[in-house]
């Protein structure tokens, strides 16, 4: 058997040669993820946007599942900002259909209000109608006294000379130690009382009249008298005379007594006494 020269490769080394080089092509190969009996139809979505069938979905799930959850998230972030979006158009939907019941609302009360301003304007205008003829009466009327004075003046002076003027009224009489005197107050009473005695009808509006001119202590006084008879003074002379008996000399009583001791023991206690 031949032997090949030294130095020259034989058939077996260059067996393992090839095998070397072999395994090393194969150790440095990529390796596909996409395993062969993936059927073609699972494999044409090239990104999870384009899955369209449940062989897709389970191609991206089994050999891309953060690639596709990614995609989830991402599309879930859509969908909540769609959702947002959907509840203030919602919102909005709810507003403007609030706002339009509100203006339905005021148009049927400004047409109510209007009713009422013509239903008010044709009742003032009646209003105005009635208030003229009235007006006419009342210069119709107006324009008739007025031809009646022209007509019979001597009666008009007679009518107005009919009751004396009206005088002041004296002020009231309260105190004894007050700024009016008893005997300044009664003539001012009797004044007034003479000379506008047509004023008051008969003497009990005269004693009344006399009566609410008082206050005070000189009102008690007379009170006293018409506590258990509301007509004990019948004229108003018999007011003047109390008061003055009692305003007059609050002493008198007192007066009279030490007087008596000076007088006949004949003499009349009670007219003494005064009472």
């Amino acid at each position: 058997m031949a032997r090949s020269p030294p130095g020259e490769p034989t058939s077996r080394d260059a067996e393992h040669q090839r095998d070397d080089i072999l395994q090393q092509a194969q150790a440095h190969r990529r390796v596909s993820v996409i395993p062969e009996d993936v059927s073609a139809g699972a494999k044409d979505a090239e990104t999870p946007w384009d899955i369209s069938n449940t062989s897709q979905l389970q191609y991206w799930a089994k050999y891309q599942p953060v690639q596709l959850l990614q995609s989830l998230n991402e599309l879930r972030q859509e969908r909540d900002a769609a959702l947002s979006c959907i509840e203030e158009w919602s919102d909005m939907v709810d507003k403007v259909d609030r706002a339009n019941n509100a203006a339905i609302s005021a148009q049927h009360q400004k047409k109510v209000a209007q009713e009422k301003v013509r239903a008010l304007q044709s009742k003032n205008i009646d209003l105005e109608d009635q208030n003229g003829r009235l007006e006419e009466r009342i210069i119709e009327s107006q324009s008739d006294r007025a031809l009646q004075r022209q007509e019979t003046p001597s009666s008009t002076v007679s009518n107005s000379k009919s009751r004396n003027p009206k005088i002041p009224h004296p002020p009231l009489y309260c105190e004894i130690d007050g700024d009016l005197a008893i005997e300044d107050w009664t003539q001012r009473i009797r004044d007034k009382l003479t000379i506008n005695k047509d004023h008051f009808g008969d003497d009990t509006a005269r004693t009344i009249y006399v009566i609410s001119r008082t206050g005070g202590t000189a009102a008690k006084h007379i009170q006293a008298y018409r506590t258990n008879d509301p007509e004990h003074f019948a004229k108003p002379e018999e007011v003047l005379s109390m008061l003055s008996d009692i305003m007059g000399n609050p002493n008198k009583k007192d007066d009279m007594r030490r007087g008596f001791k000076t007088q006949r023991p004949s003499r009349n206690i009670k007219r003494i006494l005064g009472s």
